[in-house]
């Protein structure tokens, strides 16, 4: 018994330092990646090769080719042939290359739906003006871009220590198990009990339960990164706004942002006026999407700035968002808590306690030898 104890904790010694020093080197490696893609064009600078762009230098390159009276179509293209775009976005590009610059955009957004890409695809839609890609277009969607990166690097650090702790206790029980059955020949012979194999797996059920389990509460807060659908309908609006469009007109580009916006855009093609057709706002998106509708027809009557609303909304929104996302992870450490204890710790304690117990127990001599 002593000398199994003994070689276990030898072998967690050994085993955990070398364990964290690998994860700290891993989300090291990520953080590095995140950060040096503003960089990477010039590390590349001594190869052949050309990485990809960044989501907002995407559209900063667009933006610098369009004032400098490039195409923007042959501004895509540029960058295709640099192999700076996505792959999905190349091939559209090179297997359509007379396809209009608006039916190339529409293609890419359909291309992109589902994929990292999605918000990059609508964003290039929402900044098409007139035959051409709007510069004053492209630096909103930028901005944009970066606003949901930072925000979603201050979650994955805020939700860092969440997930390293469900790997850890998850990956805990199963690494003593596994030590066990390689050290102990007790615990070996013990795998031919019916009753010795149903517990085990039942700790793994429990086991594998919990980590889905906390991984769903940590993912759901990850989750709010994502701009709602009240962000992505005023960012379109403030594009709209801010490249000489009219609110009826920013409202009408809706209809390709996303579902809240198609049934407010289908609603006013029904016949509806505009009060009644951004009550949808409403029904969908609850106190801050009454707050948008009412705040959007009062300067439509008015005759005010639409800018100025639509900006003030935009960050009130965000401001929302980003106040509820704090409060989720302010509450995820009692959340996990339930999992810990009605999984996590019962796994533990049949798959890291009981095969020790069990091979402590075969190691006593019989009573018939004494």
């Amino acid at each position: 018994m002593m000398l199994h104890a003994a070689m276990v904790a030898v072998a967690s010694w050994w085993c955990i330092p070398r364990f964290f020093r690998l994860l700290d080197a891993r989300l090291g490696r990520q953080r590095l990646y995140r950060e040096s893609v503003s960089t990477r064009t010039f590390a590349s600078a001594s190869n052949n090769t050309s990485p990809l762009l960044g989501e907002a230098e995407i559209f900063d390159s667009l933006a610098m080719a369009v004032r400098s009276g490039v195409n923007a179509r042959d501004a895509l293209d540029a960058l295709a042939a640099d192999c700076t775009l996505p792959q999905e976005f190349t091939d559209v590009l090179s297997l359509q290359p007379s396809l209009p610059l608006q039916q190339t955009l529409i293609a890419l957004q359909q291309i992109a739906i589902n994929s990292q890409w999605s918000l990059v695809a609508s964003l290039l839609l929402q900044s098409y003006r007139h035959g051409s890609l709007d510069p004053s277009a492209l630096d909103i969607a930028a901005q944009t871009i970066r606003d949901n990166n930072r925000r979603k690097d201050r979650l994955l650090a805020a939700t860092a220590q969440a997930r390293i702790t469900i790997r850890i206790l998850t990956s805990l029980p199963l690494a003593t198990l596994a030590l066990g059955f390689l050290m102990s020949s007790v615990l070996r012979a013990s795998l031919q009990h019916v009753a010795v194999v149903l517990l085990l797996l039942l700790g793994l059920l429990l086991n594998c339960g919990g980590f889905l389990w906390m991984k769903f509460i940590a993912g759901s807060v990850n989750a709010t990164s994502r701009p709602n659908a009240l962000q992505e309908l005023l960012t379109s609006t403030a594009i709209s706004i801010n490249s000489g469009d009219s609110l009826a007109e920013a409202i009408e580009r809706w209809h390709g942002v996303n579902s809240v916006g198609r049934r407010v855009v289908e609603r006013v093609r029904n016949g509806e006026i505009l009060a009644q057709a951004l009550a949808q706002l409403e029904h969908d998106c609850g106190s801050m999407g009454q707050t948008v509708k009412r705040l959007l027809i009062d300067s439509h009557l008015s005759g005010g700035s639409v800018a100025e609303v639509v900006a003030r909304l935009k960050n009130d929104v965000e401001a929302e968002s980003s106040r509820r996302t704090e409060v989720l992870l302010q509450q995820i450490s009692t959340k996990l808590a339930l999992p810990l204890v009605v999984c996590i710790l019962p796994a533990f304690l049949l798959l890291a306690l009981m095969p020790i117990a069990m091979a402590s127990i075969g190691s006593l001599p019989s009573p018939s030898a004494l």
